[in-house]
């Protein structure tokens, strides 16, 4: 439990954001409407969300409910002014360490689905519990210890729930359902396939389906795009982006027993895979769920296309890389010029918002961002911007800020319904265009990448890369770095260590 004594909670545009050591951020919502279902909460809960609205005088189980509904349609409608919060600090966290004690009992004999009523009830209690939480107004350092603390508990319970109800109800079959793997061939193929072919895993989901529509646009770089989702709704995915008119084939694969079939002879493979952080949920969580994937994934690549291209964006990306280069590493397939954390997205968020500060064309302007792909790793180089621009002291400690929580903050704004899915398949279709280019023998494709690297004697980390026809020509380092940058840099090796030595104890 040392690790939650790391955590340090701090307040940003009304949000409590919880910063650990390893970097990860959780949100609760202060802002932020959550959802439940009354029917599954006790009396006290009820008690607690009509007192906070101001009633106090119903006392049935089922009035409780009929007026707390009735409450909810006048505040939607904007014809309710919410009264002061009526507790305490104490007593809040009072009810909600009871809260949490209860909940856990419940966690660790809950055995269903998530269709099951148990697995619903104790999603109304964390629901309950985590908007509580974020009512909550610390003051003093115990308080502030204890919401820590708190929070990590409710992301705990949240994570393992999940798990729980996904494993009863997939015990027997990979857990991929949004993994994505693409081929993109840069010349005639050595099989019988299309010149040019991408295969998409995944693409049922949020980031493989759109990421797929991008491909499907830009034929002459793309003709065949391979898509295999665990869920047999990929094939009807397939054939209703096959209908675009644009050259090329779309083709679905499902399940274990297609995979192989599906990643035969790739060039390009592209991994998401996994599940997508939610906003109570650490890295720490996040990649005990998708570790397994990663090994799974790079066994198969180890066997069928072991000499394609691998770009990875499963998170956390500073602990999946590792996890499948090691794995490859152990079966004597590994080589470094040819898997990428990809971190694009990193970059396009920062160019949009030095544009957006300096009133500039967003297409016009790019910004490095080396170190790694998580809040406390990801360092963009501002002094290394194009075209160069001064920033002052306040500036570059806001940019830094706001392009740090941005997933944070579109998970926030998702109501913890998934991550960022849209703009991480346009900056991966993106990073896959200037592959292709670069396999077609363009000259000073130039991308940021999170690879096996020892400079800084994390064994991992981002950088600015040279791109060829066979993957990673050079890494070209970090270049000169402002005083500012360097001492992030300094900050990130740290956790950068962590995140890798967790993901080598993993493979051993």
């Amino acid at each position: 439990m040392d690790y939650f004594c790391q955590a340090s909670p701090i307040v940003i545009d009304g949000c409590i954001y919880l910063l650990t050591a390893d970097g990860a951020v959780m949100a609760s919502p202060t802002k932020m409407e959550y959802r439940m279902e009354l029917e599954r909460l006790s009396k006290d809960e009820l008690a607690y969300e009509l007192a906070i609205l101001g009633v106090t005088t119903v006392t049935t189980v089922e009035e409780m409910r009929k007026t707390l509904r009735r409450m909810r349609k006048l505040a939607k409608h904007g014809s309710f002014v919410r009264p002061a919060h009526p507790f305490t600090v104490a007593v809040d966290l009072a009810a909600l360490t009871g809260l949490s004690t209860e909940i856990k009992a419940l966690l660790d004999t809950f055995v269903g689905s998530r269709a099951s009523s148990e697995y619903k009830k104790l999603e109304a209690k964390l629901s309950h519990a985590t908007g509580r939480l974020g009512r909550v107004v610390a003051s003093t350092e115990e308080e502030k210890e204890q919401v820590s603390r708190l929070l990590v508990a409710f992301s705990e319970y949240s994570m393992t729930l999940r798990s729980k109800a996904k494993h009863f109800a997939r015990s027997s079959t990979l857990n991929a359902s949004t993994v994505t793997a693409l081929e993109g061939m840069s010349g005639p193929s050595s099989s019988s396939e299309a010149e040019d072919s991408d295969t998409d895993q995944g693409a049922d989901g949020g980031i493989g389906s759109m990421l797929s529509l991008l491909l499907k646009l830009k034929p002459d770089l793309v003709t065949d795009i391979r898509m295999h989702d665990i869920r047999e709704s990929v094939n009807g995915v397939a054939m209703d982006l096959s209908h675009i008119n644009r050259s090329g084939t779309v083709r679905g694969y499902t399940g274990r027993s297609q995979l192989k079939k599906a990643l035969k002879g790739a060039d390009i493979v592209v991994i998401s895979g996994g599940i997508s952080k939610v906003a109570v949920m650490t890295r720490e969580n996040l990649f005990i769920e998708n570790a397994s994937i990663m090994e799974e994934f790079a066994r198969v690549c180890a066997e069928m296309c072991s000499e394609a291209l691998i770009d990875i964006v499963t998170n956390p990306v500073n602990s999946c890389v590792p996890v499948f280069c090691e794995t490859m590493r152990k079966l004597g397939t590994f080589n470094p010029t040819k898997v990428i954390g990809v971190t694009t997205l990193d970059l396009m968020r920062i160019s949009t918002f030095i544009a957006s500060m300096k009133g500039l064309d967003p297409r016009k302007v790019t910004c490095p961002v080396v170190g790694g792909h998580s809040l406390l790793t990801m360092v963009p180089l501002l002094s290394q911007c194009n075209p160069p621009i001064n920033f002052s002291e306040d500036e570059t400690v806001a940019l830094f800020n706001k392009v740090r929580i941005a997933g944070e903050e579109v998970v926030r704004a998702k109501a913890g319904n998934g991550a960022a899915q849209i703009a991480m398949a346009y900056s991966l279709a993106y990073f896959i265009f200037d592959q292709l280019k670069a396999k077609r023998g363009k000259a000073d494709v130039v991308q940021c990448g999170y690879v096996a690297n020892n400079a800084h004697k994390t064994k991992y980390f981002a950088t600015k890369l040279l791109l060829g026809t066979d993957g990673i020509i050079k890494d070209l380092g970090l270049g000169k770095l402002s005083s500012f940058e360097q001492e992030k840099i300094y900050e990130a090796i740290p956790i950068i260590l962590r995140d890798v030595d967790t993901a080598e104890r993993f493979i051993r």
